[in-house]
């Protein structure tokens, strides 16, 4: 692109309109944000890249936003760059990870994704309310030694563990704690435990 107004032009091409309006219609026309289908709508690019065509994008990274909640994510995402620009390199790595562990525990979708930096496993570790331990087990060493594949899949199976491990370790506190006499606190360890496990 030799020019800003040639980028701009280029969403007045028909293969942008196509693609504006499948994501509109997998929004089903409102605002995946605040679910308003009475205020004009946008197609929101999640990033940039230099030299993409605004219609050469994932569907995935593309969300339909009314103009008030496109204008708000525009903001916060320019707050949030400007505070990355403040870390250091292992900072980052930490960063990336802990967004790379919240992707993780939002999402359904298999992918494996390979790091060489521990910080970043440290952020998937945090993200997830893992040990590092944990994200180990769930990664491959690759043969070059110091690159890790981490499986999304195994980092969720982790998080199923530990929470399972987790509620059954407070119900067997609170069996116990009825065994020892303290029957009197049932409702109030009744409702912790059905906090823990519902």
């Amino acid at each position: 692109m030799s020019s800003n107004s040639e980028f701009w032009e280029l969403y007045k091409r028909p293969e942008w309109q196509e693609k504006r309006l499948e994501i509109m219609q997998r929004a089903d026309f409102k605002c995946e944000e605040c679910g308003s289908k009475d205020k004009t709508l946008h197609v929101h690019h999640g990033y940039y890249e230099r030299g993409k065509k605004p219609w050469e994008y994932p569907s995935s990274s593309l969300r339909c936003l009314c103009e008030r909640c496109h204008e708000e994510y525009t903001c916060l995402m320019l707050s949030i760059r400007s505070w990355l620009a403040d870390l250091n390199f292992l900072d980052l790595n930490r960063v990336h990870g802990y967004l790379i562990g919240m992707i993780i525990c939002s999402c359904k979708f298999a992918h494996e994704y390979e790091t060489q930096s521990r910080e970043f496993m440290v952020g998937i570790s945090d993200a997830c309310h893992l040990e590092h331990n944990d994200v180990l087990f769930a990664s491959q060493q690759r043969e070059d030694g110091d690159t890790f594949a981490i499986s999304f899949e195994k980092i969720r199976e982790a998080i199923a563990t530990r929470q399972k491990n987790g509620s059954e370790g407070r119900r067997e506190a609170y069996e116990a704690g009825l065994r020892e006499g303290l029957g009197a606190h049932r409702s109030e360890l009744d409702a912790k435990l059905y906090m823990v496990a519902g």
